[in-house]
């Protein structure tokens, strides 16, 4: 069955480069991309039929069984720059790869804007570590992808500056870039907010962090993210700001979103462990009046009467009370 499927897919490549030698005597050269391209992608997948155990092997070992129409999909999938949970082009044969690319650059000179071919490009560059060619093609993409659509390589720009050239001022300029054409998309603000904290931007961090929270509130599945940004919120305000008691108030509405994460308690007693509470008080005025926050600093006062200078007794005698409400 294997080799009538490699047959079947010959054939059609014959058919293909005939087809193309047609278009080269019509002088009809921007038909031609997509030929090319289909060509391209045709030599990656008989790679994978015909080096099938090879593949696998280039593989974790949880994929060595699995189906050769899946591990396509994955290929195919990988080429048009989608999301992959196997990483099939990175496992075929370095020589089969620039086969391909060969087709690639054919498809260029007949149509520099063909996108799908740059996109082919740019995943071909990029699992083989050629940083500078990929910035190259996704900038190709940028300028010919109009509006939203143009933000993906854009943001795609910034992740390779940032994680494979160590350049993030290069890459908070390019996340900036798609910001102008996606809005506050969240998975883009949460690339700035990391970059932010990487560069220790901390009143665009919390910005940032507070443009996600707004957008995670009241959304049914939106409870444990707001929680996490309200606590990355409160660690800005500790370590970047230096503002323990503005960092009370973020862990403490973080407390009153998730009543039984742990982390929350946790941040809560290294901030009393480095911070008295009389001084946190003092600090934090009446900011907490008339908020839900207030009665959790009642409790925290509780414990502090109790158990003074004790942060790990005056934090478990909030949590308890807290569970216990």
């Amino acid at each position: 069955m294997l080799g009538d499927d490699l047959e079947a897919w010959a054939a059609v490549a014959q058919d293909l480069r005939t087809l193309l030698r047609g278009l080269r005597d019509h002088k009809d050269l921007p038909n031609a991309a997509p030929l090319h391209h289909r060509l391209a992608i045709m030599r990656l997948v008989r790679g994978v039929r015909e080096d099938l155990t090879l593949v696998r092997e280039g593989l974790s070992e949880q994929f060595s069984a699995v189906p050769p129409d899946e591990l396509i999909q994955q290929l195919l999938s990988q080429l048009d720059g989608d999301a992959i949970t196997i990483p099939v082009l990175g496992a075929l044969r370095p020589a089969l790869r620039a086969e391909a690319m060969l087709q690639l650059h054919e498809a260029l000179q007949a149509d520099p804007e063909y996108v799908p071919v740059l996109r082919m490009a740019t995943a071909l560059a990029s699992v083989s570590g050629r940083w500078a060619e990929a910035v190259a093609w996704l900038e190709r993409i940028a300028g010919v992808e109009p509006g939203e659509k143009g933000a993906l390589p854009l943001m795609t720009l910034g992740d390779i500056h940032w994680k494979k050239l160590g350049q993030p001022a290069e890459a908070q300029g390019f996340y900036r870039s798609a910001q102008l054409r996606c809005g506050d998309d969240p998975v883009l603000l949460d690339k700035l907010l990391k970059l932010d904290l990487d560069l220790s931007n901390w009143a665009d961090a919390v910005i940032t962090c507070q443009a996600l929270i707004d957008q995670v509130t009241g959304e049914p599945e939106g409870k444990a993210l707001r929680v996490t940004y309200l606590l990355t919120l409160g660690e800005i305000h500790v370590y970047g700001m230096q503002k323990p008691a503005a960092a009370l108030m973020h862990y403490l509405e973080a407390l009153h979103a998730m009543p039984d994460y742990a982390l929350t308690y946790t941040l809560l007693r290294e901030l009393l462990e480095t911070n008295s509470w009389v001084s946190l008080t003092d600090a934090l005025g009446t900011d907490a009046e008339g908020t839900p926050a207030e009665r959790f600093v009642d409790l925290l006062e509780e414990g502090a009467v109790a158990h003074p200078e004790d942060a790990a007794a005056i934090v478990s005698h909030l949590r308890t009370a807290v569970l216990n409400l």
